[in-house]
């Protein structure tokens, strides 16, 4: 330490924590996500590795007294966030992309081609009126066996029925998922994939922030990248903004 509020090495920490996540890219399974994290990653790495050298020559001026270090540290410090926003703006970025994913696995299937609207809609209301007579529990059963089968009307039957929900929301949620899994692999892997990444790069733009903000006197690490497992069920992860202290 070299002053109030200025802890030397802290970007000698932040770049080992990017590296270590450069070891840790196969938590993003999806090739051209994992590629576009790994660019993000290499480039906020060769921005610290351009600060931390920086920051040793400051550390290794005998010409500057420890205020001049300390006003030197806290400019680099400054100047190093600002060259390292595009983290932040590229994790929210993913998760706009896993939103926009999820909403069009999500969506409720049009009217098929060719039917009349208002004949869908009767058509529609009389298996919510035939469901109704039916227990909760038949009901979730119907709807499992029309969801993995693929079955329009009784999905939009459900999912438009007015007032009460038919099913609760938390199971048409899981129904939804596991459906989603067996019938859009790729895409459940792509939106897996934009949560795992987006979460990771929201936790280490918090950590630069929280390191080198000015009045942080703490050295912080993002949180570990982990494999997304529940990115289909509730809306998805939101852009998470973890760091924790050293």
């Amino acid at each position: 330490m070299i002053g109030n509020n200025v802890v030397a090495g802290k970007l000698e920490s932040l770049r080992a924590a990017v590296r270590t996540m450069l070891t840790q890219l196969t938590v993003v399974e999806d090739e051209d996500i994992r590629g576009n994290y790994q660019g993000v990653l290499e480039r906020a790495d060769s921005v610290l590795e351009t600060g931390v050298n920086r920051e040793r020559k400051i550390m290794a001026d005998t010409n500057l007294s420890a205020t001049g270090q300390r006003n030197a540290i806290q400019a680099l410090w400054k100047e190093t966030l600002s060259a390292l926003e595009f983290v932040g703006k590229k994790a929210t970025s993913l998760q706009e992309a896993a939103s926009s994913l999820r909403a069009e696995l999500f969506a409720i299937p049009p009217t098929p081609k060719g039917v009349d609207p208002i004949m869908a809609y009767m058509r529609e209301a009389e298996i919510r009126a035939w469901l109704s007579r039916l227990s909760k529990a038949e009901v979730l059963s119907k709807y499992m066996v029309a969801a993995q089968s693929g079955n329009a009307e009784m999905i939009r039957a459900v999912k438009l029925a007015p007032g009460e929900p038919m099913i609760e929301p938390a199971e048409l949620d899981k129904i939804d998922a596991e459906r989603v899994r067996q019938t859009k692999v790729k895409e459940t892997t792509r939106l897996d994939s934009l949560n795992t990444a987006a979460d990771a790069l929201a936790s280490l733009s918090a950590a630069f922030m929280r390191s080198l903000s000015p009045g942080f006197d703490v050295n912080v690490k993002p949180t570990p990248p982990a494999r997304s497992n529940q990115s289909l069920i509730g809306g998805g992860h939101p852009v998470a903004a973890r760091a924790e202290n050293f």
